[in-house]
């Protein structure tokens, strides 16, 4: 009977390993769909954000006039500047938050397939990588430590 209860074990493991790679991939499908919807309010804030800095500032105003804005001098432009950014405040905040949750969602999906991203330009690295082939930062590994570099020898 040691058959029996080795292949019955083995039937239970696959099974338990077959459940953890669908709920794994049911997670990946949600957070991809998060992704996309955060991705699809940064665009219409980014627009609508465009628009109204548009009609606030530049709507209605002939070339010279946009260009007298230009030839302020800093502290005009920068009050200026300050009073018409206040109203949009809340939507750049918005932004951000939907830029952190793909940030969070990106990087749980790259744990669960094991992947790594560059520090720099966030590509996805191979593993071992010890500098990314795209920018050349150095990066580390998931658990935040950097990779052990090989001392070269020098054949002299």
């Amino acid at each position: 009977m040691p058959f029996f209860s080795e292949f019955s074990k083995k039937i239970t493991e696959s099974s338990q390993e077959a459940i953890r790679r669908t709920k794994d991939a049911a997670s990946i499908v949600t957070w991809n769909a998060d992704i996309a919807e955060a991705q699809a309010r940064l665009y219409d804030m980014e627009e609508e954000l465009g628009k109204a800095v548009f009609s606030e500032n530049f709507e209605g105003k002939t070339k010279e006039e946009i260009q007298d804005l230009l030839s302020m001098d800093e502290s005009e432009s920068l009050v200026l500047t300050i009073a018409n950014w206040k109203p949009f405040v809340e939507t750049l905040l918005a932004m951000l938050e939907d830029l952190d949750l793909i940030s969070d969602r990106e990087t749980k999906i790259d744990r669960l397939r094991g992947e790594l991203r560059c520090p720099s330009c966030y590509k996805i690295l191979t593993k071992g990588a010890r500098f990314c082939p795209n920018c050349g930062a150095r990066v580390e590994d998931i658990t935040g430590e950097a990779p052990e570099l090989e001392e070269k020898e020098d054949d002299e």
